[in-house]
């Protein structure tokens, strides 16, 4: 493809270290064989040097940096994601909806987001999801009813969520079922 040379890496993780309004941003990618570095214009998937380009097929990880503030819509396009960890981005306000969008999504971290207060009804969308960390959302008031929607949930981590009304203290402390039960009975009542 005259002087482009089309690469997809197996089992990548980016660690998204800039800002992500900022067109590159530093990812650093792993497979089994290497790891490195490279800037990436992640809304044309081409690398800062040379004419290579990088196709967003092969990424099934990203890692944001704790400066995040915003979920970058981006993430979207990614259509192998199956791990999203924002953890400890405590400027993070919010999830936004199209998080809803990610299909293959198996595992969501989102622990020690201190600023977040709900979560979005679209989450009940990601019907692959195994496990979403919410641990030390110390801000989080309540659950959507919508995850009682994720049949494959198994881990959902909500030690720390001081603020978490709904559901109750009581019925977060016996564990993940009580908890979908619940959330169920209220998507019933909707």
């Amino acid at each position: 493809v005259g002087g482009t040379m089309q690469w997809t890496c197996t089992s990548t993780t980016a660690h998204i270290s800039a800002n992500t309004f900022l067109p590159y941003v530093n990812c650093r990618f792993q497979t089994n064989e290497k790891r490195w570095d490279e800037k990436v214009n992640i809304e044309t998937a081409k690398l800062a040097k040379g004419n290579r380009a990088y196709t967003l097929a092969g990424l099934t990880g990203i890692q944001f940096a704790p400066s995040l503030f915003e979920i970058p819509v981006w993430v979207t396009r990614v259509e192998a994601l199956v791990e999203l960890d924002v953890s400890y981005c405590e400027s993070l306000l919010e999830v936004p909806s199209f998080i809803g969008s990610l299909q293959l999504l198996q595992v969501f971290r989102l622990a020690g987001c201190k600023n977040i207060r709900e979560l979005p009804w679209s989450i009940g969308n990601l019907r692959e999801l195994r496990i979403l960390a919410l641990a030390y959302c110390k801000s989080l008031g309540a659950l959507p009813a919508s995850l009682s929607n994720l049949s494959l949930l198994s881990q959902m981590p909500l030690q720390g969520c001081k603020s978490l009304q709904t559901p109750p203290p009581e019925v977060v402390s016996r564990g993940l079922p009580a908890v979908l039960e619940y959330l169920a009975a209220l998507a019933f009542l909707d």
